[in-house]
């Protein structure tokens, strides 16, 4: 059926207009801002230090091992790609053969370059997930199953499903890896692709071009959706359901606030129990 948005879609809606990347202390996106910040003016000293290419090579290295590496890991988690990529560029460099000093120099200059440039990134992702934080309301992190068992998510009264959402605004986040498992599910048995086609297509005419900003859903002006990119750096856990827990432990460490993980079956209601996450069952719809 035409009209129904792919994953890709979504993603390139958003444009990179919130990614998010992992915290290791809850609520320290500042802090976490203003060491990326230290870490990349370092990085400008390692490769304009001296006036030789042995003492940038050393500098450089010394930045990877003394700067990059212990500073950002206060921050951000070892799982992230990041701590890879920094362990990658100071072997490259470390290992190199004899070189000449303007080959060794050309070698320091495009590893400081795209460091430079990566940590502009870093920067800029940080940055984007400001107003996110900025937004009230009760956090609601939704697995694929509540979607696709439970009462429809547009027609349900959200501040019924648990007494800590009784009141006030609430946000629903959609994790982009449950959007990539309904476009999955478009491709399955009969009453499956038409469920997640038709959540797909919802999330699509509430959000059109802007889906990782809350949209109010028809008729509950208390209550709106929004999608969650993963970061550049973010790399996911080895198999589906650890990481949509994991992207609620993501947004309780990332805004210090309490979340609610809600899923339509049993199973990830334990799973997210041995993470001390806080997950409720999805009615469905003929116990609704």
């Amino acid at each position: 059926m035409a009209g129904v948005p792919s994953a890709s879609a979504f993603r390139r809606a958003a444009d990179g207009r919130l990614k998010r990347m992992r915290l290791r202390n809850r609520g320290g996106l500042e802090a976490a801002l203003e060491t990326v910040k230290q870490v990349k003016g370092e990085l400008w000293n390692a490769v304009t230090a001296g006036h030789s290419a042995p003492d940038k090579k050393e500098a450089f290295l010394a930045w990877c091992d003394r700067w990059a590496t212990p500073q950002l890991g206060n921050h951000f988690p070892p799982s992230e790609e990041l701590f890879a990529e920094i362990a990658e560029s100071y072997h490259r460099v470390v290992q190199t053969p004899l070189l000449t000093e303007r080959q060794l120099n050309g070698l320091l200059d495009r590893e400081g370059k795209a460091w430079s440039a990566r940590l502009d990134g870093l920067i800029a992702e940080i940055e984007h997930q400001k107003p996110f934080l900025a937004r009230p309301g009760h956090l609601v992190v939704l697995d694929t199953s509540a979607l696709m068992e439970g009462v429809f998510f547009t027609e349900f009264d959200w501040h019924a499903l648990d007494p800590a959402v009784k009141e006030g605004p609430i946000r629903l986040i959609v994790p982009s890896l449950v959007i990539e498992e309904l476009d999955e599910l478009k491709r399955r048995g009969a009453r499956q692709k038409a469920q997640a086609r038709k959540v797909l297509r919802t999330l699509w005419e509430l959000h059109l071009p802007r889906p990782t900003e809350p949209a109010p859903l028809p008729d509950r002006p208390e209550v709106s959706a929004e999608v969650l990119l993963d970061g550049g750096w973010h790399q996911r856990q080895p198999n589906n359901d650890g990481e949509i827990i994991d992207q609620a432990v993501a947004v309780h460490e990332l805004t210090g606030r309490s979340v609610l993980l809600v899923a339509g079956d049993y199973a990830m209601l334990y799973r997210a129990a041995t993470r001390g996450v806080t997950a409720v069952l999805m009615p469905r719809l003929d116990e609704a």
